[in-house]
């Protein structure tokens, strides 16, 4: 089996933010809002740990019949393996230049309920959701292009990648509907 254990992400290049626009309405649909970001350039860092387990051989998955007396127990498959957990730390880095984020969602809340608020409840997050009648994402769109990639393990090693052209990447559809399917 084989597991992965997220770490510390850091980011670099905020800076160079070009766009945002944080709840923008929708003039085709009045309770879709619409938010965006571009950046020119970030360089991402995220830190990880792959966890590979595996089940030691018992004897009996070993040794052949002449070799060693094998029970009934041990026929029958219910002797218990060890397991050896491995783990592999690494830090990924990417050098990303043109990023992009697009979503949309569905957002409508309760008029009557959001009046009858007083001032000190609309810092109350809690106080907020009793006022929302829908909040749906329903567009996810992520886009950059990859200049450089590089792993480096715990103890230094490295491989990097440096591309000669930049490689333009996007979810794929299909992601974008499995992300938007799980968050709803």
């Amino acid at each position: 089996r084989v597991g992965v254990d997220f770490g510390m992400l850091t980011l670099s290049g905020l800076e160079s933010l070009r766009t945002l626009s944080p709840l923008d309405a929708d003039a085709t649909d009045g309770v879709v809002l619409t938010s965006a970001a571009h950046m020119d350039t970030l360089n991402a860092s995220l830190t990880l740990h792959v966890r590979v387990t595996t089940e030691a051989q018992t004897a009996s998955q070993t040794a052949t019949a002449s070799q060693l007396p094998v029970s009934a127990e041990q026929r029958a498959g219910k002797e218990k393996a060890a397991s050896v957990v491995t783990l592999l730390p690494l830090t990924l880095a990417a050098d990303l230049a043109s990023v992009g984020m697009r979503a949309a969602m569905r957002l409508a809340l309760n008029h009557s309920s959001l009046n009858s608020l007083q001032l000190r409840q609309l810092v109350n997050s809690s106080c907020l959701a009793h006022t929302l009648v829908l909040a749906q994402l329903t567009k996810l769109e992520l886009g950059a292009s990859v200049r450089a990639l590089s792993v480096r393990g715990d103890k230094g090693e490295a491989a990097s990648l440096a591309l000669p052209h930049a490689l333009t990447l996007s979810i794929p559809r299909s992601l974008e509907t499995w992300i938007v399917g799980s968050l709803n």
